[in-house]
């Protein structure tokens, strides 16, 4: 405050002896006129202060609403049954998400969030089933990784094969390649899986291209069982590929209407009464399968 003062002074003084000595003017007019810029000066010091000080306010109310806003979310973690780390590490990142980013690289992650928070809204309020448009290539992934019991799966050739047979299908793909190679992390957790393979038409089981399919996956610890469609009774016909996951969590992929299409949907069901049902219905399809165990040399 003294600088102040002393600064609003010294300007006034200089004032009036600019316009009382150098200019000529009357001394009572060199007065007003010096006080009037020492005043000047006076408030523009006040103003800048003042500016600093609603700076200060305004980071300080920022920092406040930070931290009341990191505390509603250590709240809620609190309350939620999910990961803490996990939804940590996703605040941390998208609040460090540089404004510096490209227009692109922003606008893609946005729709990465937006889909996969809608997709946490309708898995925690409970609907009971969630669909993506065409063939999913993540869910059965995420999915494989987080299962701790059972994988219990039948693979026919309506949605993962070609014709009356496997050959050139989903076995063969690079993402059937992936979801094999995370059924055997998943074994290694101690999951159990069990495929069984569903073919139209009278199938030679001894074919080449299925023994290799099933031969692949009981050497990666699954057990392989395998059925024809005429053996299936009309009550259990609809639907019959799907995945049960910890018996909690139905996958299914539908096929379209034109099956040169390819997918209709994939879809995810997880009501209890849905999932006990898809458990049966395997139990009962693994019962009829053959028990010769297809891919399995012969006598």
């Amino acid at each position: 405050m003294i600088r102040r003062v002393a600064v609003a002074t010294a300007a006034g003084a200089f004032a009036f002896i600019i316009t009382n000595f150098v200019a000529d003017q009357d001394v009572a007019q060199s007065l007003t006129l010096s006080v009037l810029i020492g005043g000047v000066i006076m408030l523009v010091q006040l103003l800048i202060d003042f500016d600093g000080r609603v700076e200060g306010i305004e980071r300080w109310m920022r920092a406040t609403d930070l931290a009341i806003e990191s505390a509603k979310w250590q709240q809620a973690l609190g309350d939620s049954a999910l990961d803490r780390e996990a939804f940590t590490r996703f605040r941390e990142a998208v609040v460090n998400f540089g404004q510096d980013c490209p227009p692109l690289i922003r606008r893609f992650t946005e729709i990465l969030v937006k889909g996969d928070t809608d997709l946490i809204d309708r898995l925690s309020r409970g609907e009971g089933e969630v669909t993506c448009d065409g063939e999913d290539h993540n869910w059965i992934l995420q999915l494989t990784t987080a299962t701790m019991k059972t994988l219990d799966a039948t693979s026919t050739t309506t949605v993962d094969g070609r014709g009356d047979n496997f050959s050139g299908g989903f076995w063969t793909s690079e993402h059937g390649r992936r979801y094999l190679k995370a059924q055997v992390e998943a074994k290694n957790r101690g999951v159990v899986i069990r495929r069984l393979f569903i073919m139209e038409g009278d199938p030679d089981f001894n074919d080449e291209d299925f023994r290799s399919i099933t031969q692949e996956q009981r050497g990666a610890g699954i057990e392989v069982r395998a059925l024809r469609y005429n053996q299936i009774p009309a009550i259990l016909d609809s639907p019959t590929d799907f995945i049960l996951f910890d018996e909690e969590v139905a996958y299914e992929v539908v096929p379209a209407s034109n099956r040169q299409l390819g997918f209709f949907m994939t879809r995810l069901r997880t009501r209890t009464d849905y999932t006990r049902e898809c458990k049966e219905r395997f139990e009962l399809l693994w019962q009829l399968a053959e028990e010769s165990a297809p891919g399995r040399p012969g006598p």
